[in-house]
């Protein structure tokens, strides 16, 4: 399994022990149409790496972009502050779950994590109508796997 799959996986698993702010948490980005109420979406969308070391055995040090996704139902009243109000809870939820020493209990050899970005909206349909709130975390995970085994951590 590549070392992005197990750290996709490790955010997960924290996310699924952290709250109970959400009933489900997917690891992909296409969740099943039989999700129901508040989700969470977990997968990456690209690393950048780059070679260190000697000749003979360089490391490939990578830093993976890791999206959490939370696709919030809206109360269904124009209530638009208790929307707010959800979508900053869940993204403290999420934000005390992952951290890089949460992280390090699962892939000890983790070198750093840092929260790159928030972006929180609400989708709204081509009637104007709003449809739901989406809140969009973005971390970036630094690690090294040796080149030409990307499955394993160093």
């Amino acid at each position: 399994m590549h070392a992005r799959q197990q750290l996709r996986k490790a955010v997960v698993v924290l996310l699924h022990r952290a709250s109970p702010l959400w009933s489900t948490v997917c690891d992909t980005r296409l969740p099943t149409r039989r999700v129901v109420g508040d989700f969470l979406m977990v997968f990456s969308d690209g690393e950048a790496s780059r070679n260190e070391g000697d000749d003979w055995a360089p490391a490939q040090v990578r830093a993976a972009n890791v999206a959490v996704i939370g696709r919030l139902g809206l109360p269904g009243n124009s209530d638009t502050a208790s929307v707010e109000d959800k979508m900053d809870a869940v993204a403290e939820a999420i934000e005390t779950a992952i951290t890089f020493a949460a992280l390090q209990t699962v892939i000890p050899e983790l070198k750093s994590l840092a929260l790159g970005s928030t972006e929180m909206n609400v989708i709204i349909d081509e009637t104007d109508q709003p449809m739901h709130a989406e809140i969009s975390l973005n971390f970036v995970a630094e690690y090294a796997t040796q080149e030409g085994a990307p499955s394993l951590f160093i």
